[in-house]
C-alpha cells in the first residue's frame, strides 16, 4: 500500500544525487560565509547560502523551478571561476589544478540537473507525491 511516507522514500530515491550535491553546496557556502562575513565575500556566500538551502528544499518537493535554477547557478557560477582561474593563472600548476575541482563540480551539477533523464525524474517524483496525497486524503 502506498502510503505518504513511501512516497517521499520514493522522492528521495530518485533525486538523491541532486539533493546532495546541492545541498552540500549550500553547506559549503554557508559554512564559508561564517568565517568572511565581515567582508562582502562573506555577505555574498550567505546570500548564496540561503538561496541554494531554498533550491535544495524545491528539489526536495520536486519543482521544476528548482531544477532549473539549479542548473542555471551552478553553470553560472562555474563559468565565473574558470574566469577567475583563466585570469589568474601564474604558472602554478598544481593551484590551477585544484582550482578546477569546484569548477568540476559545479560543471558536474549544471550537467546532471539540465539532462532530459533528470526532467523525467522530476516529473515522476511529481506524480509520486500526487498519488500519495490522494492516498492518504
Amino acid at each position: 500500500m502506498l502510503t505518504k511516507y513511501s512516497a517521499h522514500r520514493e522522492v528521495r530515491q530518485m533525486l538523491a544525487w541532486l539533493l546532495l550535491l546541492t545541498g552540500i553546496w549550500a553547506l559549503g557556502c554557508l559554512v564559508a560565509s561564517v568565517f568572511a562575513i565581515p567582508a562582502a565575500e562573506g555577505w555574498i556566500l550567505l546570500a548564496a547560502g540561503i538561496v541554494l538551502a531554498s533550491i535544495t528544499l524545491g528539489i526536495w518537493y520536486a519543482k521544476e523551478w528548482a531544477r532549473l535554477a539549479a542548473a542555471g547557478i551552478s553553470f553560472g557560477w562555474a563559468v565565473c571561476l574558470l574566469s577567475i582561474l583563466i585570469r589568474d593563472v601564474s604558472g602554478a600548476k598544481f593551484a590551477s589544478l585544484t582550482g578546477l575541482v569546484p569548477i568540476a563540480y559545479l560543471g558536474f551539477l549544471a550537467w546532471y540537473s539540465s539532462r532530459a533523464a533528470t526532467k523525467r525524474l522530476f516529473a515522476e517524483a511529481r506524480e509520486a507525491i500526487t498519488r500519495a496525497r490522494a492516498v492518504t486524503s
